[in-house]
């Protein structure tokens, strides 16, 4: 459940940051497939890549777990 939250709050995120996938992954060193598919829950991001990923968004990864797990006590 916690990765539907995060998933859901990376991609919210991504778009308020104006970014597309493509900006994204590059900047994460990812591949646009790897953010489409946690994006939609398909793939389980390792910690690693949840690093890269709020790297390349400018936000702590503390944040981000932060915002899911306040998503998922709603």
């Amino acid at each position: 459940m916690i990765i539907l939250c995060l998933a859901g709050q990376l991609a919210a995120l991504r778009k308020k940051l104006g970014m597309s996938h493509e900006v994204l992954a590059s900047r994460a060193g990812v591949t646009r497939a790897a953010i489409s598919f946690i994006e939609s829950g398909k793939r389980k991001p390792t910690l690693l890549i949840l690093l890269k990923l709020a790297n390349a968004m400018n936000i702590d990864l503390s944040t981000l777990l932060r915002k899911a797990e306040r998503t998922l006590e709603k």
